[in-house]
């Protein structure tokens, strides 16, 4: 099975700060992009341990979400991406819809 976040991280799902911290190194501006970004990678991985917790069948099932990325070429779409992937060492794919 594939690790699904750093190994500094193992054992605890990232922050949305620890998250937002390691995209500031390394995209400049785009604070807005990056806060949205790591509440919703933050998001995420709360879900998958809800799913994986049988004893977490009292709490609000947390619903899927997804993210999509829209501006001008050249704006930070894919470097942002490709760092949380890079963070959270999952895959990284891009997929034009044009």
């Amino acid at each position: 099975m594939a690790k699904l976040i750093p190994s500094e991280l193992e054992g605890a799902s990232p922050t949305p700060r620890q998250i937002f911290d390691h995209l500031d190194q390394f995209v400049i501006g785009q604070d807005r992009a990056k806060r949205a970004l790591s509440i919703a990678a933050y998001n995420h991985f709360k879900r998958l341990a809800s799913l994986s917790d049988p004893l977490a069948e009292d709490e609000v099932p947390l619903k899927k979400s997804n993210i999509l990325f829209v501006g001008p070429s050249g704006c930070g779409k894919t470097h942002l991406a490709r760092n949380l992937s890079s963070f959270l060492n999952v895959p990284f794919a891009v997929v034009a819809a044009t």
